[in-house]
This record gives C-alpha cells, sequence and structure tokens, in this order.
C-alpha cells in the first residue's frame, strides 16, 4: 500500500476519532450547564421553601397567642357574666325583701 494512503487513513482516523471526542465534550459541556442550573434552581427552591416554613411557622404562632388571648378574654367573660347575675340577683331578692317588707 502507497505511504500517502496510510497517512491519508490515518488523518482520517483521527479526524474522525477527534470529531466523537469533540461531540462528546460538547454534549458534556450542556449537560454540567443543564446540571448547573438544576441545582441552582433547587437551591433556590430550598431558600424560597425555607422563607415559606418561616412566615408560615409566624403567622402559627401569632394564631396559637391569639387563640389563647381569645380563651382568656372568653373565660373572663363567663366568670363577669356569672358575677353580674348573681350580683343582680342578689340586688332584686334584696329589693323585693325591703318592698314586702313595706307592704306590711
Amino acid at each position: 500500500m502507497e505511504p500517502w494512503l496510510i497517512g491519508l487513513g490515518v488523518s482520517i482516523f483521527c479526524g474522525l476519532v477527534g470529531i466523537i471526542y469533540w461531540a462528546g465534550q460538547s454534549r458534556d459541556d450542556k449537560q454540567d450547564a443543564r446540571h448547573e442550573r438544576h441545582e441552582k434552581a433547587l437551591a433556590d427552591h430550598v431558600k424560597e421553601d425555607v422563607s415559606a416554613h418561616e412566615r408560615l411557622r409566624a403567622v402559627e404562632t401569632k394564631v396559637d397567642n391569639l387563640e389563647r388571648e381569645v380563651s382568656g378574654i372568653r373565660e373572663r367573660w363567663h366568670d363577669m357574666r356569672g358575677e353580674i347575675s348573681q350580683t343582680l340577683s342578689s340586688w332584686y331578692l334584696s329589693i323585693i325583701k325591703m318592698i314586702g317588707k313595706d307592704d306590711r
């Protein structure tokens, strides 16, 4: 075989290997870029998720405090209502007794 044909065959073979290597590197670079975008998106999502959980925790704490406060107010209202009813009934009885004494 002619030496120039061997050189041409080796050149073509090296060129094909180079093209295949370049295509693989290009694909790897694209996958790396895509992977980095996904990692950044995941990091952003985690940051938003943590922020949302912190806001939710703050709202839940506020709701717990308000529920406790409303419960205390409701309890005080029931106590006051009972005291007012008792005071009014004792006043009523004392007025009735005073009216009853005046009629005799």
